[in-house]
């Protein structure tokens, strides 16, 4: 019987995900329509993959399940241009092993795949920690009448606050407040009507603010999280992003093929110039000091992965191909942009360029825009 990658099984559960939740245990258990649409989907790309690699993968989707989407994802985006693919191919002389040998036609590349995932350990155990107490409110806050916006968030130690001490305190003050009068005072003056209510221990500090539920809308089973914070805020990475190429660059030796790298960096939008900034460098402004002709320009340095036409760098890696793809955005938000070396060793074929510069990936996936929360799917 074939390997599959998620449990053939009957799923009841139409819980939202937890913030701390394994996503593949949650993929494998979920009945929710839309996540029942995209396990298809990945089922699909799986049935493609070589079967003698198929456990090894599936094991790391358990573990780590970003890396492992987007390793399939190339494999899945490859295959789908028409070529086909080798898994961890043999190199001469080396132990070491690229991601994939593709072969279309005469037509041989290697591929080499680096979901990016930028936090330190520091940020990593940070976030751990916030989701924690973020999955204990949901679950012990009475989500009855109001939705809570957690205005400010403050640990005061490295110790873990408690998400139920917390949580007994919101419930004694919901339990004080009428709905039909907060939710007047919303829909007359806005969210600035609502006051914030504090509650502090020795290691919590924490803003929130009730947010009176419709009529309608009482009495049934929600998240009581309704608002965090504020929108995210995404840094400029491109000096980390070049370092991740730089440790891919050089793996492999001289290779007689040309050589792709591919960096996934899940963010709502793909920050384009971010990433030209790590194969380039920095921007730089220069203009003439004549008074009737400045000649404004803005250029990059030539400091980056690249380097410059004069003084090339990095030269056995052929193009990158960056990607902002997760699981649930192939149809709408997910973006991608390969960038050639132009003094590379072995420059790619211009027909791969055009495929991936000039179509979606919706389109080469075969995905609607409506996906995952409609089934139609090519």
């Amino acid at each position: 019987m074939p390997t599959t990658l998620f449990d053939v099984k009957e799923r009841i559960s139409l819980e939202p995900d937890n913030y701390n939740s394994n996503a593949y245990d949650y993929y494998n258990d979920s009945a929710r329509v839309e996540i029942g649409t995209v396990r298809d989907e990945l089922e699909k790309w799986f049935a493609q993959y070589p079967e003698d690699w198929k456990q090894d993968l599936k094991q790391s989707f358990k573990a780590a399940f970003s890396h492992a989407f987007y390793e399939l994802y190339i494999h899945q985006l490859f295959t789908r241009l028409g070529y086909q693919l080798e898994v961890h191919p043999d190199m001469p002389d080396k132990q070491t092993h690229p991601d994939f040998l593709a072969i279309r036609n005469s037509e041989k590349l290697y591929i080499e795949v680096r979901h990016l995932d930028l936090r330190s350990d520091k940020e990593k155990g940070l976030e751990n920690s916030i989701n924690t107490f973020y999955d204990s409110i949901n679950d012990n806050v009475d989500p009855t009448n109001f939705f809570i916006y957690l205005r400010k968030i403050v640990f005061k130690s490295g110790s873990q606050p408690s998400g139920k001490a917390a949580a007994r305190a919101i419930n004694q003050h919901l339990a004080q407040l009428n709905p039909d009068h907060l939710l007047g005072l919303l829909k007359d003056h806005g969210f600035d009507a609502v006051k914030s209510e504090t509650y502090e221990d020795d290691r919590l500090l924490l803003e929130y603010a009730p947010i009176p539920k419709s009529v309608e809308g009482r009495g049934v089973k929600t998240r009581p999280i309704g608002m965090i914070l504020g929108e995210p805020v995404f840094g400029d990475d491109s000096d980390r992003i070049e370092t991740a190429l730089e440790r891919k660059s050089s793996r492999y030796g001289q290779l007689a093929a040309p050589f792709i790298i591919c960096l996934n960096k899940q963010t709502p939008g793909l920050d384009k110039l971010e990433f030209q900034k790590a194969l380039w460098g920095n921007i730089v402004a220069s203009w003439s000091e004549n008074p009737n002709n400045r000649d404004h320009r803005t250029n990059f340095d030539f400091t980056g992965f690249f380097g410059s036409t004069s003084n090339p760098a990095h030269t056995r890696v052929s193009a990158v191909y960056f990607t902002n793809a997760n699981s649930a955005n192939l149809g709408s938000t997910a973006e991608h942009m390969i960038r050639q070396h132009h003094r590379a060793q072995y420059p790619i074929s211009q027909t791969l360029s055009d495929e991936l510069n000039q179509k979606s990936i919706a389109e080469i996936f075969g995905i609607q825009r409506e996906y995952p929360f409609n089934k139609k799917m090519n």
